[in-house]
C-alpha cells in the first residue's frame, strides 16, 4: 500500500506545503502520513481528500508538539534576525503612538483581551460582555486602518 502512495509523493508534499507554507516541515508531514496510513490501514479506499485530511492531523499533532518544545535551528535563527530589522521597530513605534491615542478604557479592554476572553473579562469586572466584545472590534477596527499604510511599508522594507 505505502509503494503505491509513494508514486504520487510529488503531489503529497504540495498538499503539506500549502498546509503548512514549510517545505522542511512538508517533508515532515508527509512521512507522519506514511507511518500513520501504515500504522493504522483504512478499511476504504484512499483518495487525495483522505490524504489531504490525514496530513492536516499531522500538522495539528505537529503543532501541539511544537507548543511543548522550541527547537533552535537555522530557520529559527534567520527569522529571529528578520524581527530585530529597522521597519518591525518603527511600526512597533506607530502601533504604541496609536495606542496612547486611545481612550484609556478601550485600550485597557483591548490589552485585557490579548490575554483573557470577553467572557473571562466580564466575570472579572462585571462589564458585559457584549460591550466588550463591540468595543474590542470596533477599536480593533480603527487601528486596522490608523495602522494599514505602516503595514504595508513594514512587510515592503520601506519604512
Amino acid at each position: 500500500m505505502i509503494a503505491t502512495l509513494s508514486k504520487n509523493h510529488s503531489e503529497w508534499l504540495k498538499i503539506a506545503f500549502h498546509i503548512c507554507k514549510d517545505s522542511y516541515i512538508a517533508d515532515d508531514l508527509v512521512q507522519d502520513m506514511y507511518l500513520r496510513i501504515h500504522k493504522y490501514p483504512p478499511k476504504k479506499e484512499i483518495n487525495n481528500f483522505y490524504i489531504y485530511v490525514v496530513i492536516k492531523h499531522c500538522f495539528y499533532d505537529h503543532l501541539k508538539n511544537e507548543k511543548q518544545y522550541t527547537q533552535l535551528d537555522e530557520r529559527t535563527l534567520e527569522q529571529a534576525e528578520d524581527v530585530t530589522n529597522e521597519a518591525y521597530f518603527s511600526f512597533l513605534d506607530r502601533l504604541d503612538d496609536e495606542l496612547d491615542k486611545l481612550h484609556w478604557y478601550k485600550k485597557q479592554l483591548i490589552l485585557k483581551r490579548q490575554e483573557e476572553s470577553p467572557r473571562v473579562i466580564q466575570e472579572k469586572t462585571g462589564i458585559n460582555y457584549m460591550h466588550i466584545y463591540r468595543n474590542c472590534n470596533k477599536t480593533e477596527e480603527h487601528l486596522r486602518v490608523q495602522l494599514e499604510a505602516s503595514y504595508t511599508a513594514y512587510q515592503n522594507g520601506t519604512l
